[in-house]
């Protein structure tokens, strides 16, 4: 799977980013895993770069569990492994 491009669906790509922007501008106050990476890249990568990257790594997470037919299960921070 590639990244987010601008063949697939305009109006979902388009929510993502827009979501995750709200999430990237509150990250630096949160200490949840998916937060303190963003944080790590914002440090150096633009605003809407690391926007764009964290909506690309929900959407693998949202496909990853649809085609499992699985229900999202939250991992305790300590076994998380590469985040």
């Amino acid at each position: 799977m590639g990244g987010i491009t601008k063949r697939d669906d305009r109006y979902l790509r388009k929510q993502l980013v827009h979501g995750n922007r709200s999430v990237v501008s509150r990250a630096a106050k949160n200490t949840d895993p998916l937060s303190l990476w963003a944080t790590k890249l914002r440090v150096t990568k633009p605003f809407n770069k690391v926007a764009v990257a964290m909506a690309h790594r929900l959407a693998r997470l949202i496909w990853i569990l649809l085609t499992r037919q699985e229900y999202y299960r939250a991992v305790p921070a300590s076994l998380e492994v590469g985040a």
